[in-house]
């Protein structure tokens, strides 16, 4: 008799990605990061898996997480501007302005239009005239 073989499934990223992408804008943050988690454990650097975990981590409160999770993605890939925006939110959480303002400016160096960056460099700057 022979044994039955388990079917390998080979993951894919871009479609487990998108799977995440969804999870976070329907607020399953779980289910997200269980996505996240399998992508990373296939490739431990995907640069997008780093950033979902990052921005996961935020917006549960886990900041210091995420800054450390959007530093590592920004490491692997230096050309994203949601990332730098997204680590000067973080950043910003922590009490860090003048950090989350240079991220913020970064991601306009990267995407002059990017109007999140605009605003969220704007609330920094209100803050500062403010004092």
């Amino acid at each position: 008799m022979r044994a039955s073989k388990t079917p390998i499934v080979k993951l894919s990223i871009p479609k487990a990605l998108r799977k995440a992408d969804t999870y976070i804008q329907s607020h399953r943050l779980e289910d997200a990061l269980a996505q996240c988690e399998k992508i990373l454990t296939v490739d431990p650097h995907q640069p997008d898996a780093l950033y979902m975990s990052g921005k996961i981590a935020h917006l549960a409160g886990q900041n210091e997480l995420a800054v450390e999770l959007l530093n590592h993605a920004i490491r692997n890939n230096d050309r994203n501007h949601f990332y730098f925006n997204d680590l000067g939110l973080a950043l910003y959480s922590l009490g860090q302005r003048d950090a989350a303002m240079q991220h913020y400016q970064q991601a306009l160096a990267l995407k002059p239009g990017y109007a999140a960056a605009h605003n969220n460099l704007a609330i920094v700057f209100q803050e500062y005239w403010s004092q």
